[in-house]
């Protein structure tokens, strides 16, 4: 029954209003120059390679069974586009994205994205420089397994997209996005129950030339599974509900980094 309330709110036609920020935490050591990535391939070009935080502004309300994860932590799903922080967003059902046009790897892809983000994203935070690494590692093993061709390292250079170093702490994201991959997490079954936030205008237009997509909210499990029960058949209906996919814009004053 919670799943069928998902997923009407899913379907519906109102948009919703949602502030995107970068410093989630009072971590004084933030730096995101220490956070920039070069990336190699089809979204060739530096990024700061970190979390957000996503707030609740206006419009149609986050789900009842996550409102208590305002605001919530997030990650890019695109590379090219730009962020705009203040936007509006729609929530399609998921088995309505299009990965083609979205430039992704297909739905595998998605669900990979899924799975490792409910692994993880409780090992994110901006109050410390570990929590900071594992943002940034998140972001990476997310982009690589929805465009790259190797989905077990985020720095192989033969790969369709990679990453290099270049801020002082890419190379430990880099590093930890490896071991994000390399767990058990990084599966292509659905495992997760999940809602698609597509970018609109204010009147729901999708404008995907533009905008982006994002990956939310919290998960309300609160720990990492254990791989042995995140395996069984048992766990989509128990886990089912700690996902949900968002939709982001970004800005050229924000994501991009300058050369």
């Amino acid at each position: 029954m919670v799943a069928l309330l998902i997923q009407y709110h899913a379907i519906a036609a109102d948009t919703t209003q949602l502030h995107v920020g970068y410093n989630i935490g009072n971590y004084t050591g933030y730096n995101a120059n220490d956070y920039i990535v070069d990336l190699h391939g089809p979204y060739d070009g530096e990024v700061f390679d970190t979390a957000f935080s996503v707030s609740y502004v206006s419009g149609q309300p986050l789900p009842d069974t996550y409102s208590y994860s305002d605001p919530f932590t997030s990650f890019c799903m695109n590379v090219k586009a730009d962020l705009a922080p203040d936007a509006d967003w729609r929530a399609i059902a998921y088995s309505l994205v299009n990965t083609g046009q979205m430039g992704y790897t297909g739905m595998p892809g998605l669900n990979r994205a899924a799975n490792l983000y409910n692994a993880y994203v409780n090992t994110v935070n901006f109050n410390s420089q570990a929590g900071e690494i594992n943002g940034g590692a998140l972001q990476l093993a997310i982009w690589d397994v929805l465009y790259g061709g190797d989905l077990t390292s985020v720095s192989d250079a033969s790969s369709t997209f990679y990453a290099t170093a270049v801020g002082s702490q890419s190379a430990a994201a880099i590093a930890r996005a490896n071991a994000f991959l390399n767990s058990p997490f990084n599966d292509p079954n659905s495992y997760y129950l999940t809602t698609f936030w597509e970018a609109t205008d204010a009147s729901g237009n999708p404008t995907l030339a533009s905008n982006q997509s994002l990956i939310g909210l919290d998960p309300p499990c609160g720990s990492v599974p254990e791989p042995g029960t995140y395996a069984a058949a048992g766990v989509a209906g128990l886990y089912g509900l700690c996902v949900i996919v968002a939709g982001c814009y970004r800005s050229a004053a924000g994501r991009r980094a300058r050369k």
